[in-house]
């Protein structure tokens, strides 16, 4: 009975040393990308996502995806977040990666594509500053002709 407590001691602390692993890493990760550093920020966002969660990491990849935009890299983004709908429907981060498609597509010059992106996120969205912010998205959008 003492042996299955303890191993049952030992299983718990090793996952709670993993967990605060993880989230050491992630704030770090996240900590680069609010200091505008995303090249690095992008590496350790990989790393976390092959390192400690198995490529399993939905958060972890929307920051991958929004680094890349952050850099200008349209086409790997659109793969990363394409990656997500298809790996996790339904997911919480779908209005970001709706809004990531749709960042994209306008800074390609695709303005239906940004447009149809944008109403896609849209319809997810409940809290109503964020819903203005995509309206706004969706105005320049209209502005420069679909």
């Amino acid at each position: 009975m003492k042996l299955k407590k303890y191993l049952y001691f030992i299983v718990v602390y090793h996952s709670l040393a993993i967990s605060k692993n993880y989230q050491e890493k992630f704030e770090e990760a996240l900590q680069l990308y609010e200091e505008g550093r995303f090249r690095l920020s992008e590496k350790k966002f990989r790393n976390i996502l092959e390192k400690e969660r198995d490529f399993k990491d939905p958060a972890s990849q929307l920051f991958i995806a929004k680094n890349q935009v952050r850099q200008g890299l349209w086409g790997q983004a659109r793969r990363t977040c394409k990656t997500l709908l298809a790996n996790y429907e339904n997911s919480p981060y779908e209005v970001n990666i709706y809004t990531l498609l749709g960042d994209c597509a306008f800074y390609e010059g695709k303005i239906t594509s940004a447009f149809q992106n944008y109403l896609k996120a849209r319809k997810l969205i409940d809290d109503l500053s964020y819903k203005n912010e995509i309206d706004q998205r969706l105005y320049n959008c209209i502005g420069l002709g679909l």
